[in-house]
């Protein structure tokens, strides 16, 4: 539940980011940052095994990713993900919609 939470948060913000105006680029980055960490702190105390899953630290990495704007590593990253936890159509998804955002923001 809070993987998927998680994920559509993080798509969220990149259609959000797609929307604002460079110059507030930085602002939004660091609000959006503020509130992704709020989301897991929120999650950590409701079931305090999230904290050490894969899954989170798949979100957490996938962040720095994007932050990087690193559109192999993202590849990379959720390939081998994948290849362990088999993600499902709709994850799939999401992420596909969370490149696309990248790659726009990237070329």
């Amino acid at each position: 539940f809070f993987f998927r939470a998680g994920l559509l948060y993080v798509a969220i913000m990149m259609g959000e980011e797609e929307e604002e105006e460079e110059e507030e680029e930085e602002s939004t980055n660091i609000y959006n940052q503020q509130q992704l960490m709020k989301m897991w702190n929120d999650y950590k105390t409701k079931d305090c095994q999230f904290d050490i899953s894969c899954e989170h630290m798949f979100l957490h990495n996938l962040v720095i990713i994007i932050e990087k704007k690193d559109v192999d590593a993202f590849a990379d990253h959720v390939y081998f993900f994948d290849e362990v936890y088999c993600l499902d159509a709709w994850c799939l998804k999401i992420l596909d919609k969370i490149r696309n955002a990248m790659m726009k923001k990237c070329f």
